[in-house]
């Protein structure tokens, strides 16, 4: 599971204290990776198996104009 793609709700943020800029308090390196895995080790984790981002065809990047 990518980072980029996850959403929280703000209690875990609170719960877990967010992000830990000290290195020495992270369970892994990067502060990223970090986080997620202390959201899920105190919260329930799901999947959601609905598109939420579309492709716009026939667009000015399309085409090549104005890109």
């Amino acid at each position: 599971m990518t980072h980029s793609g996850t959403t929280f709700s703000r209690t875990v943020w609170e719960h877990v204290g967010g992000y830990f800029p000290d290195k020495q308090m992270r369970i892994v390196r990067f502060s990223d990776r970090d986080f997620q895995l202390r959201c899920n080790s105190c919260a329930t984790v799901a999947t959601l198996n609905v598109e939420l981002s579309f492709w716009r065809n026939n667009s000015s990047v399309d085409t090549g104009i104005n890109s």
